[in-house]
């Protein structure tokens, strides 16, 4: 290797453009796996929250289906709402319009995807909705559907509520 001579030390252009190339490349790949990590979280984190919420609205509807007072107690049965009295003799009605499931009006859970009832008889046959005669219900199965991001999430429960 030759001394360098007088007046020659530093980097030539090429060095430079080279050094600078590298680390705009470096720079770009932080900063996608950044913004890519930055979105696993949030989404993560949205996905945690619609189901944690649609849970606590699972536990809170089987809680009151349960207290109904009786069959006859019943005071309409559609696919998307229902009332009726509790043994202490409370209204209690549920209902799911728009995005938001409301239980005697206040919203229970919002961003539902989907929501609906389904009535059994004492013979397991499926009540055609509205029910006509709420005393025939023995059974109801409902179901809560959130889609937080491109994947669907269901969870369901059913229902012999304790006064029939």
């Amino acid at each position: 290797m030759a001394p360098a001579r007088a007046g020659e030390n530093g980097f030539t252009l090429i060095e430079l453009v080279i050094a600078i190339v590298v680390t705009a490349i470096l720079s770009v790949m932080f900063a996608r796996l950044t913004t890519s990590s930055v979105d696993m979280y949030d989404f993560i984190r949205t996905r945690k929250n619609a189901i944690h919420s649609s849970r606590m609205a699972l536990q809170r509807i089987s809680r009151e289906l349960r207290q109904i007072a009786a069959s006859d107690s019943i005071q309409y049965a559609d696919v998307d709402s229902l009332a009726f009295y509790k043994k202490n003799g409370q209204l209690i009605t549920l209902a799911w319009a728009g995005k938001t499931l409301r239980l005697n009006g206040q919203p229970l859970a919002e961003k539902i995807h989907a929501f609906g009832f389904t009535y059994y008889d004492d013979k397991h046959n499926v009540l055609i909705t509205p029910v006509s005669k709420p005393q025939n219900i023995l059974r109801i199965r409902f179901k809560i559907t959130v889609k937080p991001g491109q994947k669907t999430f269901s969870l369901f429960n059913e229902i012999e509520p304790r006064n029939f």
